[in-house]
């Protein structure tokens, strides 16, 4: 299994070992994304809230190919509404 499948599968399990935290970056698309930790430790990933899905992302890496990811989210709009997640 790779690292991506076993973040999935805590996460589909609602592990007490995974958390999503949103960061308080200065990008809009901050609103969209939460930074995925496994026992308190970032593990290199970000997941949509809209949608789940799992990407991978450093703080190098700005947020460009993720605001990308936004913009095409199907389900962006379903679930984002006046700046409150549901």
């Amino acid at each position: 299994m790779t690292r991506q499948c076993e973040i999935q599968v805590l996460i589909k399990c609602k592990s007490k070992h995974v958390t999503v935290e949103r960061n308080a970056g200065k990008s809009n698309v901050w609103k969209h994304f939460g930074i995925i930790k496994v026992d308190g430790e970032s593990v290199g990933y970000v997941k949509c809230v809209s949608c789940d899905t799992l990407m991978k992302w450093k703080s190098c890496d700005g947020t460009s190919g993720i605001k990308v990811h936004t913009e095409s989210c199907t389900k962006r709009s379903v679930h984002y509404c006046y700046g409150t997640l549901y």
